[in-house]
């Protein structure tokens, strides 16, 4: 069993989902940075997040704002994230 796996069976179910997305930012972060040749002080300055930010990202110790995730994304020029938003049409009252 993975430590991945091991954290997602000791979480309570309404965290599972969360720990799933901070597990696939970390792994997506770290193959971009593998695509590119950059190591996290490297990542940090191209992103403008610190070195100590870059490393809880990749360890799953972060709770980046979607403003942050798109900085991250534009200047590596790559997505880290798919969003799909669900829009349902409401009934006018």
């Amino acid at each position: 069993m993975s430590i991945y796996e091991k954290i997602l069976a000791s979480v309570q179910p309404d965290d599972r989902k969360y720990w799933t997305w901070q597990h696939k930012l970390a792994t997506r972060l770290i193959e971009v940075m593998g695509e590119q040749k950059l190591n996290q002080k490297q990542l940090a300055e191209k992103t403008g997040l610190t070195e100590a930010q870059v490393t809880a990202l990749i360890q799953s110790n972060a709770n980046p704002t979607l403003r942050v995730l798109a900085r991250i994304s534009q200047r590596l020029g790559t997505d880290l994230i798919e969003m799909n938003f669900v829009v349902r049409k409401t009934q006018d009252l």
